[in-house]
């Protein structure tokens, strides 16, 4: 029987670290694609979806996306702003929005979220970690490239947005851990007859 929770706990660790470890495409419409980029060149991006379409290949061209994020957390930016040398490009609210987004993607880390839902779950389960994650994160002007940029409405709410979303991610993986490792606990118990 531990040979079986063993197996089962190894299996589902393999699956879930499948499941992460992929690419995700930023088009500059905020639209996040989640897939395995197979080549990039100077006017298209071609991508896989194996979690949807197995053999499929698609196509964007490349100024319709903004970035690529690798699987092993390498970030290429594709659509950069042109800037004139001695200017600071205006952008509209809704380029300052993405801008949050695309900074709390790349700068917010959510460390405090994973290990606060490890405690959380192991002492009041499942609600514990829910209780994290519904709590929306205080924005640090530390983890922010530019702190002058917070002062920008529309660049707050994309980052705090953002930053949310990665802290309900962060939540979630931290009640998964101490679920698993209770199982484990539970699991490697002797059973009493």
């Amino acid at each position: 029987m531990k040979a079986f929770t063993y197996l089962f706990l190894l299996f589902f660790l393999g699956a879930l670290n499948q499941t992460l470890a992929q690419d995700i495409i930023f088009k500059t419409s905020g639209e996040e694609i989640k897939a395995k980029v197979l080549e990039i060149t100077p006017d298209k991006v071609q991508y896989t979806q194996p979690a949807k379409f197995a053999d499929s290949l698609f196509t964007l061209a490349r100024k319709e996306v903004f970035m690529v994020k690798y699987a092993n957390g390498k970030n290429e930016l594709m659509h950069p702003p042109v800037e004139e040398k001695g200017t600071t490009p205006v952008l509209s609210s809704q380029d300052m929005y993405r801008q949050g987004q695309m900074d709390a993607r790349q700068y917010y880390r959510g460390t405090n979220a994973v290990l606060g839902s490890i405690g959380a779950t192991l002492l009041l389960g499942i609600p514990g970690t829910v209780l994290i994650a519904a709590i929306p994160p205080k924005v640090n002007p530390k983890e922010v490239p530019n702190p002058a940029l917070l002062s920008d409405q529309y660049y707050y709410n994309g980052y705090r947005h953002q930053a949310h979303k990665r802290k309900v991610g962060k939540a979630a993986i931290g009640g998964g851990i101490a679920l698993a490792a209770f199982v484990a606990i539970l699991a490697s118990m002797p059973s009493r007859q």
